[in-house]
C-alpha cells in the first residue's frame, strides 16, 4: 500500500517539517490524487509567516496541485483512476491534512478538478487551480457576473484587474473576457503583452505617476463599471484603488488579504476567499474543453524551485522575494 508524506508547518514563523502523514481516502463526491506538481501562492507564505485561518498545529499546508487520479470516490463519474489532472485542494477550510497539497497524496473534491490535456505539463497545469477559485469568487460570488461560453456577446460592463499579471489576475481576465466583459489590467510594462494576450483591452503601467487619472480616462462612461479587483493587495494598491473608486463614483473592491484598517466610507472591500462551491460550474462547464481547445491558457510560466517535500519551503521563500508573471513550482 501507498504510503503518503507532507511538509508540516509546527508553528506560526517555522520552517515545514516534512514527515509521515494518514494516506489520504475517498469519500463520496471525492479523488485521490498523486501528485506530481505543486505550486506556492502568496496565500502560503502569508499563514506560515502570520498563522492567518490556522486554528491548531501542526498543519499541512498548500492548495495548487497537480498529478493523476489515484482513486475515485462513489459518486464520481467523470474520472476514472490514472487519469491526469488539476486540482484544487481545500485543506484550509476542512482543517484536514489529507486535504492539503503539501503532500504526496492529496484527497479533492470532484468538482474542482480538472482533466489536463496530454499537450499541458504538471507543471504548467499547476498554476490554475486557486487562480480559478479566487477568480471565481470575485466574477460570480461577489460581482454576479456570467460565466464563460464559447459564443459570449459584449456585456457593456468593465472590470479593472489590479496585479493583471499575476496567476489570478491573468486567470480572472481569461474568464471575464470568455463572457463579454471588457477587462482593463494593471501590470509592470514588461508585462503588458501577457495581459492583453489573455484578453485584457487595455494595460496600464503600475509605475505610471499619472495611474489614477489613466484609468479612470480608460474606464470612460460608456461601459458599466462593475468594480475592482485588487489581486495584490498591497497598502500601495490600496490607496489607488480608494482614489480610482471615488473618481468614478464607484464602491466595489474585491481584495485576496484580510480587510485594511481604515476603510475609506465610500469603498466597499471584501476578502475573496477561493473556496466555495460556487466555483464548481465554471470548473464542470468550462474549464475541461477550455484547457483542451486552449481557450484557457496556463499562465504564468512555471519557476520550477526542485524537486521533492523538502524543496516546498524553498519555494515559499524564493516567492517572499519577489516574482513577476511566473509561478513558483515544485515538482514530486
Amino acid at each position: 500500500m501507498a504510503q503518503n508524506h507532507a511538509a508540516f508547518l509546527d508553528g506560526t514563523g517555522k520552517p515545514l517539517r516534512v514527515g509521515a502523514s494518514p494516506m489520504p481516502k475517498a469519500g463520496a463526491g471525492e479523488l485521490v490524487i498523486r501528485n506530481h506538481a505543486i505550486a506556492i501562492n502568496p496565500f502560503d507564505g502569508f499563514q506560515q509567516a502570520t498563522g492567518a485561518f490556522l486554528e491548531s498545529f501542526p498543519v499541512v499546508l498548500g492548495h495548487d496541485i497537480a498529478g493523476e487520479v489515484y482513486e475515485v470516490g462513489s459518486g464520481v463519474a467523470k474520472f476514472q483512476k490514472g487519469d491526469r489532472v488539476i486540482a484544487h485542494c481545500w485543506g484550509t477550510a476542512t482543517k484536514q491534512h489529507e486535504d492539503a497539497g503539501f503532500a504526496e497524496y492529496s484527497r479533492v473534491k470532484a468538482g474542482v478538478t480538472a482533466v489536463l490535456p496530454p499537450s499541458i505539463s504538471f507543471i504548467e497545469g499547476v498554476a490554475m487551480p486557486v487562480a480559478i477559485g479566487t477568480a471565481a469568487s470575485a466574477l460570480y460570488d461577489h460581482l454576479r457576473l456570467p460565466l464563460p461560453s464559447d459564443d459570449a456577446i459584449t456585456t457593456g460592463k468593465v472590470l479593472l484587474v489590479y496585479g493583471g499579471s499575476s496567476s489570478v489576475g491573468l486567470t480572472a481576465t481569461q474568464l471575464a473576457s470568455a463572457a463579454g466583459i471588457r477587462i482593463v489590467a494593471i501590470a509592470s510594462e514588461r508585462n503588458h503583452s501577457l495581459c492583453k494576450e489573455m484578453g485584457a483591452s487595455q494595460v496600464l503601467d503600475q509605475k505610471d505617476p499619472d495611474l489614477v487619472e489613466k484609468v479612470v480616462e480608460s474606464i470612460g462612461k460608456k461601459d458599466t463599471f462593475v468594480g475592482i479587483f485588487d489581486t495584490i493587495s498591497w497598502e500601495d494598491t490600496y490607496a489607488n484603488d480608494y482614489k480610482i473608486l471615488e473618481k468614478l463614483g464607484s464602491s466595489n473592491l474585491l481584495i485576496t488579504h484580510p480587510l485594511p484598517e481604515n476603510v475609506p466610507a465610500h469603498v466597499q472591500a471584501k476578502m475573496v476567499f477561493a473556496l466555495g462551491e460556487f466555483a464548481f460550474p465554471v470548473w464542470e462547464e468550462w474549464v475541461p474543453k477550455a484547457l483542451q481547445s486552449g481557450a484557457l491558457k496556463c499562465r504564468p510560466k512555471p519557476l520550477v524551485v526542485g524537486k521533492g517535500l523538502e524543496k516546498i519551503q524553498d519555494g515559499i521563500d524564493r516567492h517572499a522575494k519577489g516574482v513577476s508573471a511566473q509561478k513558483v513550482v515544485v515538482e514530486l
